[in-house]
């Protein structure tokens, strides 16, 4: 299967693959990773294709050389097809989304705002993240908060289909940002992000600012508890559930421990954990 020089695939290359009928869906599915506008109505065209693997959909969804309008077209007929489309954060609410909003399926209206939003997030600076990260703020006066204002993209004015596909394929500046959404879906599908890197798991397992909801993913996800700055941050973070936290304290070393038992910005109950298990520590010697 040929591209261009940036990996894309055309209408053209994927209307051979789609008119093969030795060509797994599977393989439908991995080309739609890097279809362009074109190569991607010629999927959603192939309704036997896409029923039979929703992974291709999530793929369109996933491939930011996708139109807004055309995912979300694929997101509306999936639904009215009764197709569910696990890959996809949301899925029937961002369907709902989509079937209440006239204009998420008409391209000058659609393709437009998404792409300006993806392209402003490319030129957020370090700055701008690091602001996303600050827990817990103290009360802003009103020049204070236009000051804070992302001067590159207004999140407020996304809708809910547009934010999840931007916590999903956008930056870690976006991903920064919608992580701390009021509306729990895009929250999640910020944190769950495959673009998400471990540098941003290690900050978020300690922003006091994040829903617990994840809070909570960090702390179930075994390959992130491996890490151990996670593994701190969320004993320290007031919203990790303590049952949780109480079980990652036997995994701190002396010192940390140390700063727990003593800490009183921590549950009383895990300070006193610590403490018991410091002690048990020291008999074992």
């Amino acid at each position: 299967m040929t591209g261009t020089a940036d990996g894309t695939v055309g209408q053209a290359a994927v209307q051979v693959a789609l008119g093969d009928p030795a060509t797994a869906d599977e393989t439908i599915a991995a080309l739609a990773t890097r279809v362009d506008a074109g190569g991607a109505a010629a999927i959603l065209a192939r309704e036997d294709r896409w029923r039979r693997c929703p992974a291709i959909i999530e793929k369109m969804f996933g491939n930011a050389r996708v139109p807004m309008a055309l995912v979300n077209e694929a997101i509306a007929r999936s639904a009215r097809a009764g197709v569910v489309v696990d890959g996809i954060p949301g899925f029937a609410e961002v369907a709902e989304a989509i079937a209440a909003d006239p204009a998420a399926t008409d391209p000058a209206q659609a393709d437009g705002p998404f792409a300006a939003a993806l392209q402003q997030a490319e030129q957020a600076d370090g700055a701008d993240t690091a602001a996303t990260e600050e827990p817990e703020p103290e009360p802003a006066t009103e020049p204070e908060k236009k000051k804070r204002k992302s001067p590159i993209i207004d999140f407020t004015k996304l809708k809910l289909f547009e934010k999840i596909r931007l916590a999903t394929l956008g930056n870690a500046y976006c991903r920064q940002t919608l992580m701390r959404d009021s509306n729990r879906l895009v929250a999640m599908a910020a944190i769950r992000s495959p673009g998400i890197t471990d540098t941003e798991v290690v900050r978020a397992a300690g922003n006091r600012a994040l829903s617990e909801d994840v809070i909570r993913f960090i702390a179930n996800k075994k390959e992130y508890v491996k890490m151990y700055p996670v593994k701190m941050s969320l004993v320290q973070n007031p919203k990790c559930p303590l049952a949780m936290s109480m079980r990652l304290i036997a995994h701190l070393q002396p010192e940390d421990l140390k700063t727990i038992a003593r800490s009183r910005n921590v549950p009383s109950a895990l300070s006193t954990a610590a403490k018991k298990l410091m002690l048990a520590r020291e008999a074992a010697k």
